[in-house]
């Protein structure tokens, strides 16, 4: 029920590599119900910002890799100069809300490769049942992809509401939806 590292609403993370250390990796993976990094089960997330390095982050049942866990809103994620994998196979997004109507959130990369997958969340936004949130996107490489009825980038599974806001600034960016998902 706890998330691989928690970060609650109202506290920053902060993550980069260590100067000469190119190669590290952080592995996080979240227990039932939390994100990887971000909120506990029924918690939003608080801020957290990659700025450098490589971080694999899987999600816990229903939470989102990166953002709130299970009926969780994402806080704010910022991403810039990192290698990030966030992978939900559940109702959370990769990037985003965890499952059960959580917003997205507001979740900025700057630069940098980014790949998010989630089962029934969106890649990036919102959980299943969730709106996306804000999501801007100013450079780097981004694949989003929701496998079973989210959107790659927007609200998840069985969201009927406004996707959020997405702006596309510069960078390369893939984004594929789920069956019936944008």
């Amino acid at each position: 029920k706890r998330a691989g590292i928690g970060v609650d609403p109202g506290r920053m993370l902060s993550i980069t590599n260590a100067p000469g250390d190119e190669a590290a990796t952080l592995f996080v993976t979240g227990g039932s119900g939390g994100a990887g990094i971000g909120g506990n089960r029924y918690y939003d997330a608080g801020a957290i910002a990659i700025s450098g390095g490589r971080v694999l982050a899987t999600a816990g049942t229903s939470g989102a890799a990166i953002g709130g866990g299970s009926d969780g809103s994402g806080g704010s994620v910022t991403i810039s100069n990192a290698t990030v994998v966030a992978i939900s196979d559940a109702g959370g997004a990769g990037i985003g809300g965890g499952h059960d109507g959580s917003n997205g959130g507001t979740v900025v990369i700057a630069s940098g490769t980014v790949t998010a997958t989630s089962r029934t969340g969106a890649g990036i936004g919102g959980g299943s049942g969730g709106s996306g949130g804000t999501t801007t996107i100013y450079g780097g490489t981004v694949t989003a992809t929701s496998t079973a009825g989210g959107a790659g980038i927007g609200g998840g599974y069985y969201h009927s509401g406004p996707a959020g806001t997405i702006t596309i600034v510069d960078g390369n960016v893939i984004a594929t939806g789920g069956d019936g998902g944008a």
